[in-house]
């Protein structure tokens, strides 16, 4: 028999949605629709007598959909119905990822001696690091 504490029982397992490419691309607003309304079909054809899935709450911030769900197998059924999905527009790739394993970007702290304006240090980053994503 599994026993889960409280914490658990109320905050549920958050889970992100993610672009294969995150966080060099990010998902938008019409492609984290149709997402939703796919996920909705896939709920709605859950077989009778089959317990459905529970969420809890779903939010979509920075380019990633947020689903937390009631149970693990909520969370197991959200990574295979997610996976299964299929290339909704071109180039969809769409790993489900717990929240402690989504990838981030290194963060950087610098000091460039002799200048405290914005626009100046970030144009020092650029010739410097023509590679580096600056719009982030």
């Amino acid at each position: 028999m599994q026993t889960r504490s409280y914490k658990e029982a109320v905050v549920g397992v958050k889970m992100a949605i993610i672009h294969r490419r995150h966080p060099d691309v990010k998902l938008d607003q019409t492609q984290v629709d149709m997402i939703q309304a796919t996920l909705l079909i896939a709920v709605d054809a859950n077989p009778q007598g089959k317990t459905p899935p529970q969420f809890l709450y779903s939010k979509f911030a920075l380019g990633v959909l947020w689903i937390t769900c009631a149970n693990e197998s909520s969370k197991a059924w959200l990574t295979q119905t997610v996976s299964g999905l299929g290339e909704l527009w071109k180039g969809a790739e769409l790993p489900v990822v717990d929240s402690k394993d989504l990838p981030k970007r290194p963060r950087v702290i610098v000091r460039i001696p002799g200048t405290s304006e914005v626009t100046t240090v970030m144009t020092h980053l650029r010739i410097q690091n023509s590679e580096l994503n600056m719009t982030d």
